[in-house]
């Protein structure tokens, strides 16, 4: 448990250390990303639905796929500091088994997704 706390305390200070080493972005305006993107556009700033869905798509995939390594972290790190206790075991084994599973969903959802967008023709 006191190996946890340890842990528990080093991590928020190696995050603040790396966060105080960030340099800042070159960021432009809002108005002037509007611009850009019009005159870059070839649409005229038209978006497709096509387009937007599959950008969503990769983007819910991506946070599923980073919440189940956080999630089999999570359950590692249960498991490593049950510290024997059946139900503690249990409870970390279904931890790891239910972000694997989540994973193991979520990669079949896209399997059946991108069927079905090119049985119906959408690129």
């Amino acid at each position: 448990m006191k190996s946890l706390k340890k842990v528990l305390a080093v991590v928020p200070m190696v995050a603040v250390a790396t966060l105080a080493t960030v340099s800042p972005a070159n960021a432009q305006s809002y108005k002037e990303a509007i611009n850009n993107v019009s005159k870059n556009d070839p649409t005229g700033g038209n978006v497709k639905v096509e387009n937007l869905v599959g950008t969503v798509m990769n983007t819910m995939f991506w946070v599923v796929g980073i919440l189940s390594v956080i999630m089999l972290i999570y359950g590692g790190i249960k498991y490593i500091t049950s510290g024997g206790s059946s139900s503690k075991v249990n409870d970390a084994k279904n931890t790891i088994l239910y972000a694997i599973v989540g994973l193991v969903v979520s990669l079949i959802a896209v399997v059946i997704i991108n069927f079905v967008n090119s049985t119906v023709g959408v690129k």
